[in-house]
């Protein structure tokens, strides 16, 4: 499953931050491009949660943004959100399915479907679509059973979702239609694979082992390409838009983890990486999902190891 985007992180509870006043913003640039785009920070904590995790997982392009908050502890459990522009501290709407033990919401599309995926008390793992106050669950027909897990990761605007399934050591990464409930299993290239963002075009983003390293990949008209971010040991893709332009994260050489933003990737001659790091984080920064506009959501983790959730807005370019 995707380290980056799921993983829990404990540590000791503590409150959230508020949201920014205004001007309380920061900026950042930093990469490899020529043309690197400056970026605004703003934290992105709901202030009325009693929690020390967050974590924002997606964007669409009307600026509405899906996340989580809790670890998945006991005493910590994950709950969706959906939050829309002007992002008000009383503006966060709980997205968790019925009687669930956790729910974590992972992307949004353009057309007011939500996919995530939530817990049952049997310890069972199903994917979910939530769209006008209608939930769907869906079970890949690989993974039946207790202890066995359905998780979905992104859709677009035709209804397709993408995501993976695990049962015992068996796993795998699927398409799937969410108005016919068809599941089409992804031969993914290298080990391990994993599916994570699919765009309008249906081309397709995640991340695979080759030769003992993570790779990033992308999938446009049937080929697969793989990338890497410049002396990077590990590279994630995790979020595309229409234009294929691709966000995820990157382990450097020292063991930090530092997110980036990746254009023009199937054109190597105008090809650009830029990394990108909150200037809150200390050695972890994620950028999960990106819209047309080059907005950009994620979360890091501060000097106290709480993760917090921000959005990055386009400030200036050079």
């Amino acid at each position: 499953m995707p380290a980056a985007v799921l993983a829990a992180c404990g540590g000791p509870a503590s409150s959230f931050t508020s949201l920014p006043t205004p001007g309380s913003t920061r900026t950042s640039e930093s990469g490899l491009a020529g043309n690197a785009v400056k970026y605004s920070f703003t934290t992105m904590d709901d202030p009325l949660v009693y929690s020390n995790f967050n974590r924002l997982l997606g964007i669409n392009n009307l600026q509405h943004i899906v996340g989580y908050y809790g670890s998945g502890a006991p005493s910590d459990p994950s709950e969706g959100y959906v939050i829309y522009p002007p992002y008000a501290p009383n503006g966060y709407h709980s997205i968790v399915y019925p009687k669930a033990l956790d729910t974590e919401a992972t992307a949004l599309n353009n057309k007011k479907m939500i996919v995530g995926f939530y817990k049952e008390k049997g310890q069972r793992t199903l994917g979910f679509l939530y769209t006008n106050g209608i939930w769907s669950s869906y079970e890949d027909p690989n993974a039946v059973g207790p202890g066995t897990s359905t998780k979905l990761f992104s859709i677009n605007d035709s209804g397709v979702a993408v995501g993976c399934y695990q049962a015992g050591s068996n796993g795998g990464c699927f398409e799937l239609k969410v108005a016919k409930g068809g599941f089409d299993g992804l031969n993914l290239p290298g080990r391990n694979g994993v599916a994570t963002g699919i765009n309008g075009n249906g081309d397709l983003v995640g991340y695979t082992t080759k030769s003992d390293s993570v790779v990033g990949f992308l999938r446009r008209d049937g080929t697969y390409t793989e990338f890497s971010y410049p002396g990077a040991v590990s590279t994630q893709f995790l979020g595309v838009t229409v234009h294929d332009y691709i966000v995820g994260s990157y382990v450097d050489q020292h063991g930090a983890t530092h997110g980036f933003l990746l254009t023009e990737p199937l054109r190597p001659n105008e090809t650009a990486w830029q990394s990108i790091d909150d200037p809150n984080g200390v050695g972890t920064t994620v950028v999960t999902s990106v819209n047309i506009h080059e907005d950009l959501v994620g979360y890091y983790v501060d000097d106290s190891g709480t993760t917090h959730g921000f959005l990055a807005t386009p400030s200036s370019r050079k």
